[in-house]
């Protein structure tokens, strides 16, 4: 886990005390003009007494704008890096610090509708279901062309490895239960690609997953932080990452086919171009096949024993 270092506030607050109802991770990185009123909002949404006790966690991820001044004087508890980790890192060191049964995790860039907080507790509360995702109806962010190709590639092919319907990949509106949050929490990496980790981890681990329909605002203030070369990288690498943690083969046997019949096809081809002589490229082919077959094999043994 991401360390920290001297929290702002004198929260003690361990993974095993859940003293609180709700807790509410807001990630914030110079966010000064957003902070104070997702906070508010946050607060306002959360105020009846299904969700009390209620605290609000804003993890100051290093900003230098004033941001943790502000959500503190707007009623939030202030934990603060010295310096940015990186957005997953200030969740994980949320959930960490949360003392809550149910845990939320939403931006505070004003994007998510806060409104739909308490339908998404009360899904999670009463249906059990582990995760409970806002499934944004549309993109507002910037390059929005680029996004939402970007986005429909990686859920379709989440969706072929994982094997399971995939909704909202990476929304930054979310509810865990604690046990699903402090299970998933060694996994979740320190950058934006978070948000698509816990989703492939509920459904790589079979997990019951919900998702639910939310609107997504425009941001008004502010610029996103979204850098869509790096970060498109590092979420395809975290999908195939996560299918590899739970079920090697699915992502490994079908390279193995393919090589196999890429093999195969050479290795006619060359019996007849060639009167029955087969080429070092065709024996390459196939043994390739067999050694990624027998590495899948083995990281499923390996898969299996560990979990």
């Amino acid at each position: 886990m991401v360390e920290a270092g001297p929290a702002v506030n004198d929260a003690t607050a361990t993974a095993d005390d859940a003293s609180h109802a709700v807790s509410v991770i807001v990630p914030v990185y110079n966010e000064a003009a957003t902070v104070a009123a997702e906070v508010k909002k946050i607060g306002a949404a959360l105020a009846g007494p299904a969700f009390a006790p209620l605290e609000i966690l804003v993890i100051d991820d290093g900003s230098t704008d004033g941001s943790a001044e502000l959500a503190r004087a707007a009623g939030a508890t202030v934990i603060s890096h010295p310096v940015n980790l990186g957005q997953g890192a200030a969740i994980k060191t949320g959930i960490a610090r949360s003392r809550g049964a149910y845990i939320v995790i939403i931006d505070g860039d004003g994007t998510y509708p806060t409104e739909d907080l308490p339908k998404l507790v009360s899904v999670s509360a009463e249906s059990g279901y582990e995760q409970v995702i806002g499934d944004r109806q549309s993109e507002q962010g910037s390059l929005r062309l680029l996004r939402v190709a970007v986005k429909r590639m990686l859920r379709i092919f989440a969706t072929f490895l994982s094997g399971q319907t995939v909704g909202d990949l990476n929304s930054g509106m979310r509810v865990l239960t604690r046990e699903a949050a402090f299970r998933y929490l060694p996994l979740i990496p320190d950058g934006f690609s978070n948000s698509t980790t816990l989703t492939l981890a509920s459904l790589s681990h079979r997990g019951r997953i919900a998702f639910i329909p939310i609107d997504y605002r425009a941001r008004v203030i502010g610029s996103s932080k979204f850098r869509p070369i790096e970060d498109t990288y590092n979420m395809a690498l975290t999908v195939i990452r996560m299918v590899m943690y739970v079920d090697p083969l699915r992502v490994l046997l079908p390279i193995a086919f393919v090589f196999f019949i890429g093999g195969v096809g050479k290795g006619i081809t060359d019996i007849i171009r060639f009167d029955l002589h087969i080429t070092t490229s065709s024996v390459l082919l196939t043994m390739t096949a067999i050694q990624i077959g027998a590495i899948a094999l083995i990281a499923d043994l390996i898969v299996r024993r560990t979990r």
